[in-house]
């Protein structure tokens, strides 16, 4: 008897496993589709044998397939990629192992991202899995492709001397003509990390990638010589690229060459990481660690007895993936130095320190950490933060009052869907004749959650009821929230749907338009698919049956799972929101982005009015408004 296939594990690798014992113990192919169904759960057992397939080989493959399916969609892309972003290479896992993790990871969470994209980013991972000193010097060959480029870190990891690899980057023809010494030496001479630093400016507008690439397309981690920008190259660049510390279009704060003669540093501390703050408010001192690795700036719960904390719905994950659980937020008036601001603090217990100033805040500052000097330098134009900080409350009222003239456009519960009709799904058969597939046995223990659904969508004129001669089988499945879905399984149907070809956005195309602003606001839509309408004639080709003798629905919203569905909701966020240079939309995820906080509320208003206009209702707890940071796509834009 096989073990039944965990959840929690990676399904192809134990669908591998199988496979692997079916021939150590030389299986037949009818005794390893025998097992393969055995490891499964009752319902999808029953969904597999269902298939009229006669071939045994064909048999495998199908049941494979789904017995994929089944398990990838247990775990939404959304958690796969926050796994991907929490993970670390442990300490003897080779390079390849851990790239290969990566891979999966990212692959089955962002499917849709080009392929010089998935090796940019797991490029990333290995360069934050190095150690320190090893991590710039392997920076420097970022434009070698995956393979070589891991292969090298390897032998880094491999090579604690580094001399070989020191001689490697010595060999280039282009480096360090005026350098009168040999590598030899440059290997034995004790201020080697100085003389690599120098190496490797001189090393960065080289290609060193094999003059024979696999590919002659360009690499999308190079950097642009002309805005600094790392999505594309000098000869792709149009110019938009926006300075928010000069102001000047055309390039990016990263190489301003104005910035030196505009601003004087005032040295915050020289005990980096760790800094004195003042609490203003509670009258406290406390120890801060600066931590560019946080996003977010954090108090100790200890340090706030008797004083108000304000409910939040952040979600803390680790960098090891734990979750910690928050008490809430604090505005809080802090004094560094001889800066004084107010600031929004999520509040935990159980760290060291007593604060934590995570990049949220260190941005706002414009600090500059000096690793060198082990200092933290502040712009002296800070010296007005205070005012600064009464412009950021001022920001926050203009939001409020926003959101509560709009307020009748948040979803105010679950089955509070908008309908729009701006554009009707319609499902394209030719004259195929209807097709029916058997409904799928239900486990008794879901049959009570099946029915509650069902109730919620007839009353929310969601589906109704139906004597179509079409009809497609359903399965219940876990979203990501902890609630059910009913899922329809339309592939059926799909397979003689003519193919809708209204395209999506390109995600490159959305890095550029989003480069050099500063305000960024995210919508989200309710339910975003069932607030859109289906045409009266392709209504009875969206029929389903809940289960054997359940009865037969229909939907009069569109259905998740229908092949053209993407396509025709782009079309009607396309059509809501018409070209616009300050927002944007892929499928229901909503960006507003804007120069200014004056012109960002006005955007806004103009996007809220819109969505009002066509019927259409947003999910409150899913909006966010007037950020400086925000992660859209899985992409953070700053």
């Amino acid at each position: 008897m096989v073990k039944n296939f965990d959840k929690e594990s990676d399904i192809t690798d134990q669908i591998d496993l199988l496979e692997l014992k079916a021939i150590a113990k030389n299986w037949s192919q009818e005794q390893l589709y025998a097992n393969l169904l055995s490891a499964c759960p009752v319902v999808l057992r029953a969904q597999i044998r269902s298939k009229r397939t006669k071939d045994i080989d064909k048999q495998i493959i199908e049941a494979k397939s789904m017995i994929t399916c089944h398990f990838e969609s247990l775990i939404p892309r959304d958690a796969v990629f926050e796994s991907f972003l929490a993970c670390n290479r442990k300490d003897s896992e080779p390079i390849s192992e851990f790239v290969e993790r990566c891979e999966k990871m990212i692959r089955r969470s962002k499917p849709t991202l080009p392929e010089g994209e998935y090796d940019y980013v797991i490029k990333k991972k290995i360069l934050s899995s190095m150690p320190t000193d090893k991590r710039s010097i392997l920076g420097a060959f970022k434009q070698e492709d995956l393979k070589s480029f891991s292969r090298r870190g390897q032998d880094l990891l491999d090579d604690p001397n580094q001399s070989e690899f020191v001689h490697a980057i010595m060999a280039a023809d282009e480096v360090d003509r005026d350098l009168s010494i040999t590598t030899t030496a440059a290997a034995r001479m004790p201020s080697l990390a100085e003389r690599l630093e120098a190496i490797e400016n001189r090393l960065r507008n080289m290609n060193l990638s094999p003059k024979n690439s696999a590919s002659g397309r360009p690499k999308r981690t190079m950097e642009c010589s002309r805005c600094g920008s790392i999505n594309h190259r000098a000869q792709e660049c149009r110019g938009n690229a926006f300075c928010n510390r000069c102001g000047e279009k055309g390039h990016l704060a990263r190489i301003c060459k104005n910035s030196s003669s505009r601003f004087s540093y005032s040295v915050l501390t020289s005990d980096f990481p760790s800094i004195n703050v003042l609490l203003v408010d509670i009258n406290r001192k406390g120890k801060a660690l600066v931590d560019t690795g946080s996003c977010i700036s954090l108090i100790n719960k200890s340090l706030l007895k008797g004083y108000h904390i304000s409910p939040s719905s952040s979600k803390i994950i680790t960098v090891s993936g734990e979750h910690l659980k928050s008490f809430g937020k604090v505005q809080l008036k802090i004094k560094l130095n001889e800066f004084e601001l107010t600031w929004e603090f999520v509040v935990l217990d159980q760290f060291t320190f007593d604060l934590i100033i995570g990049r949220d805040l260190i941005k706002y500052m414009d600090c500059t950490i000096d690793l060198n000097d082990s200092k933290i330098l502040v712009p002296r134009t800070r010296s007005c933060a205070s005012l600064e900080s009464n412009a950021k409350i001022e920001e926050h009222s203009l939001i409020e009052h926003l959101k509560n003239k709009w307020k009748h456009i948040f979803a105010s519960s679950p089955t509070d869907i908008g309908y729009t009709e701006m554009i009707k799904h319609n499902i394209d058969t030719g004259n195929h004749p209807p097709i029916r597939v058997r409904p799928y046995r239900v486990p008794h223990n879901q049959q009570s959650t099946i029915d509650k659904e069902i109730e919620m969508m007839l009353k929310s004129n969601i589906i109704r009821k139906s004597a179509s001669p079409w009809c497609s089988p359903m399965v219940l499945v876990k979203k990501k929230d902890g609630g059910n879905r009913l899922c329809i399984d339309y592939r059926q149907l799909n397979s003689i749907t003519r193919k809708d070809t209204y395209s999506l956005p390109i995600m490159e195309d959305l890095i550029d338009r989003l480069s050099g602003f500063k305000y960024f606001s995210l919508l989200d839509l309710q339910s975003g698919y069932w607030q859109c309408a289906v045409e009266d004639s392709s209504k009875e080709k969206t029929a389903f049956s809940p289960g054997p003798g359940k009865g037969l629905y229909e939907f009069n919203r569109i259905p998740f799972g229908l092949t053209n569905a993407p396509s025709s909701f782009q079309r009607l966020m396309d059509n809501l929101l018409g070209h616009s240079d300050n927002y944007t939309a892929y499928l229901d995820d909503i960006i507003i982005f804007s120069k200014d906080m004056k012109s960002h509320i006005k955007h806004i208003e103009e996007v809220l009015e819109k969505i009002c206009t066509a019927g259409l209702k947003l999910k409150e707890n899913k909006c966010k408004f007037a950020l400086t940071e925000v992660n859209y796509l899985g992409f953070i834009y700053a």
